[in-house]
């Protein structure tokens, strides 16, 4: 679908450098902190601005000097840019009319009865809630049948009900149409829910891509596990053979070496709540209850905190660790 070779790019004082990316799945998220570079790289791809050096492709066509009305994207940004004096209809015809394209009745039909927009189409957007212009918003750009429909964090602004009915609406588009599909969000729920893969971007660079289970369940470096929300990361080195953390002052059985120092995550849903002849930590717990799991808190022996996520409550004095709930960071 989407690649990037070797993109450098400029934008005021902030700088795109070495982006390569390439993005084969029908659904992507782009994730990363407020700063990261995303909306640079969506404006890249989109053609709103050119890159210093690189190439950018689309179905292996170079499209790098293409205008961005060549490209033949949907577009939704961030702040939605409907036009306040032309009603719902008017706003979904604009893109054809500024493409010069005819309508597809049969397809807008589709739409609009998906999105049950049909009873508002001769309102105004001042007149429309929230998730009534971001259904708005997301035709316009759909009515083109675009080649990909890029979106811009469309959903921050709303609740979670309205977000969750919009992430079906999409997901229904999705299905229905075949329209693949690049986002920005910061809601990992969200990139979970509508993307197959997904990027993170740290800094300008693109950190880590893969599959939504890929790099959820397995960040390769610290800093896309820190922006994922994983808290067990600590320092480490193999001695005589074991792998030895000093905070928690205990050495464990794993596959994993490190002759020098080196970072290791552990995943807390693999923690066993149960003491073992090995990999055993020793100390008390505390939980908090979310929605659909416990969080809890285990204290060692020695005063170090390790966090532990689980379908169910249970009270233990030890926990241990298998050799598969290791992560080597880079």
């Amino acid at each position: 679908m989407i690649a990037l070779h070797n993109v450098h790019a400029m934008m005021g004082s902030f700088t795109l450098e070495g982006i390569n990316l390439s993005v084969p799945t029908s659904s992507h998220a782009l994730l990363g902190p407020s700063g990261a570079g995303k909306s640079t790289l969506l404006k890249l791809i989109l053609g709103l601005i050119q890159p210093q050096s690189g190439k950018i492709y689309f179905d292996q066509k170079d499209i790098t000097s293409l205008q961005p009305h060549e490209r033949d994207f949907g577009y939704v940004p961030q702040h939605l840019a409907l036009f306040p004096h032309m009603n719902v209809h008017e706003n979904i015809l604009y893109g054809l009319k500024a493409q010069k394209k005819d309508v597809d009745k049969k397809f807008l039909d589709e739409l609009l009865t998906l999105s049950r927009l049909e009873p508002l189409l001769h309102r105004y957007p001042s007149t429309l809630s929230g998730g009534e212009r971001q259904r708005v918003a997301l035709l316009r750009a759909l009515a083109i049948q675009p080649k990909l429909l890029v979106l811009d964090e469309p959903f921050s602004a709303l609740d979670m009900t309205l977000k969750q009915e919009l992430w079906m609406f999409l997901k229904r588009v999705q299905k229905e149409f075949a329209i693949p599909t690049l986002f920005i969000t910061h809601d990992l729920d969200e990139a979970y829910f509508l993307a197959d893969s997904v990027s993170v971007m740290i800094d300008g660079k693109i950190e880590q891509t893969g599959t939504k289970e890929e790099v959820f369940s397995h960040p390769k470096t610290i800093s896309v596990a820190k922006y994922l929300g994983y808290k067990n990361i600590f320092k480490a080195y193999t001695k005589d053979g074991v792998l030895y953390i000093p905070s928690l002052q205990t050495s464990f059985q794993t596959n994993i070496r490190c002759e020098k120092e080196c970072d290791i995550l552990i995943v807390p849903e693999k923690i066993l709540l149960q003491p073992s002849s090995k990999n055993s930590l020793h100390g008390s717990i505390e939980w908090l209850q979310f929605k659909e799991h416990f969080l809890g808190i285990f204290k060692t022996e020695n005063g170090a905190y390790v966090y532990i996520k689980s379908k169910e409550k249970i009270d233990t004095n030890s926990i241990s660790v298998p050799p598969s709930a290791f992560i080597k960071l880079h």
